[in-house]
């Protein structure tokens, strides 16, 4: 047999297979899809803007924490209200080093006080740190006080996440 004759016979076999494979996909039914994926939610969907009344929290100076837990309340802490955990302060303890996430600096308190507590309804230890930057106010808005660096980080990934903020790992004194 000649090499033509075997030509014939493999286009042959290649129209068959095309043909098998393409008219039940021409005559038959719609391939049903899948739904669409929704859209990546927003922070603000995520964490509706609740009414809640947060407590504010004062952190004492090292040296103020003894005589404020011998009078009665340990950092000036009060007690939440029902269904609110009590958010908690960085530690204040002398010569500790701890590593917060900065995820904002505003040059008026509202809102700053604003972010602050939309993170503490979220669980997260959200405080404000008032600094004098040339005779300006800033009021800094600050997550956690974590011991070590790599844990401050690891908060930074999951605000970004969760918040979309941008957030920079700084240390405490």
């Amino acid at each position: 047999m000649n090499r033509s004759f075997w030509e014939r016979v493999l286009g042959a076999a290649i129209l068959l297979a095309v043909g098998v494979l393409l008219i039940p996909m021409l005559l038959g039914e719609p391939v049903p899809r899948p739904p669409p994926r929704p859209e990546k939610l927003l922070p603000e969907q995520l964490l509706p803007d609740l009414d809640l009344e947060i407590p504010a929290v004062e952190v004492a100076r090292p040296g103020e924490a003894l005589q404020q837990e011998r009078e009665g309340g340990l950092l000036g802490m009060q007690s939440a209200p029902p269904g609110v955990a009590a958010p908690t302060p960085p530690p204040a303890l002398a010569g500790q080093t701890t590593w917060s996430v900065q995820v904002s600096s505003f040059r008026e308190r509202a809102p700053a006080e604003k972010l602050r507590d939309k993170l503490r309804r979220a669980a997260y230890p959200a405080f404000i740190r008032d600094v004098d930057r040339g005779g300006v106010s800033w009021y800094q808005v600050k997550v956690g006080a974590e011991t070590h660096r790599d844990g401050a980080e690891r908060l930074r990934q999951r605000l970004r996440q969760v918040f979309a903020l941008e957030g920079l790992v700084t240390r405490e004194p």
